[in-house]
């Protein structure tokens, strides 16, 4: 079965803040469109982006991307079957992992 296509919210499954982080990588990539805008805000180069994958910060800008964009929001979790809430629970999990650094 394709990624993409999974479901998770039927699923028993929990879906880890880095698994969400990379199917909303995946997600954006999967138009230009969406990509560029990433992209523009950042400044950085698609190539830069498998090396930020680990780094908190980097996923924290990938969720508050999709979080500060209703709209593509609800996309990604109409196309992924992924409750919309799941974006701000994974938020909050990294940031809690970043203040006990």
């Amino acid at each position: 079965m394709n990624r993409s296509s999974r479901s998770y919210q039927s699923s028993d499954e929990s879906v880890s803040c880095e698994e969400l982080v990379i199917l909303v990588v995946g997600f954006l990539s999967s138009e230009d469109t969406r990509l560029s805008g990433f992209l523009s805000l950042t400044g950085l180069d698609p190539a830069d982006i498998p090396q930020l994958l680990g780094q908190n910060e980097f996923q924290l800008a990938i969720l508050d991307h999709l979080a500060a964009d209703e709209t593509l929001l609800l996309c990604f979790a109409k196309t992924l079957n992924i409750p919309p809430e799941s974006i701000n629970v994974a938020r909050r999990v990294l940031v809690d992992k970043n203040r006990s650094f």
